[in-house]
């Protein structure tokens, strides 16, 4: 008999080339661990960006607590030094809130009272009149005149200021 024939050659091959199912597995675990491990990583920078953050803010509201605590330590003071000169003139509360409520009514658009003193013993105000144009000052003097609330009306200086424009320096008395 002559040669003798394998009929098993080609199950035996197959099983050569038959992969090892481990190798898929351990290829997809690795992949998932890698997967895992960045996802970890994004969310660690993540949340350290979410904490500086959260620092500088916190920086922030505590610098604008101070500039405010600072601020309204001003205009606490501010007031306190206003109320204090109202007591020290010699005037009383409700004498100075009349006189400001005359002046509120003669002021014109043109013209702001920058300054005001107050004399009690002849009833006299002292005033700074600032206006862009000679045309506010003469219209605030000429409402003061024709006021029936002032006795007087005085101008003692008028001179012309690079910053704050005309500037007049004015005296009224107020009448009975």
């Amino acid at each position: 008999m002559g040669d003798s024939i394998n009929l098993y050659q080609e199950s035996a091959s197959k099983k050569k080339k038959r992969k090892d199912p481990f190798d898929k597995a351990l290829f997809g675990m690795l992949f998932l661990l890698v997967l895992v491990c960045a996802g970890y990583g994004g969310l660690f920078t993540y949340n350290q960006s979410i904490k500086n953050e959260t620092t500088n803010v916190k920086d922030e509201t505590q610098q604008m607590r101070a500039s405010l605590d600072e601020e309204m330590m001003i205009e606490t003071n501010d007031v306190y030094l206003r109320l204090e000169a109202m007591q020290n003139s010699g005037g009383r509360a409700e004498d100075i809130l009349k006189q400001l409520g005359v002046l509120e009514q003669v002021v014109v658009p043109d013209a702001v009272i920058e300054t005001y003193t107050f004399t009690t013993e002849e009833r006299g105000m002292q005033l700074t009149v600032v206006a862009d144009f000679l045309d506010g000052i003469s219209r605030q003097i000429t409402a003061f005149r024709d006021s029936e609330q002032f006795s007087s009306v005085e101008v003692i200086s008028l001179k012309l200021e690079e910053e704050r424009g005309l500037v007049a320096e004015v005296h009224v008395t107020l009448g009975s």
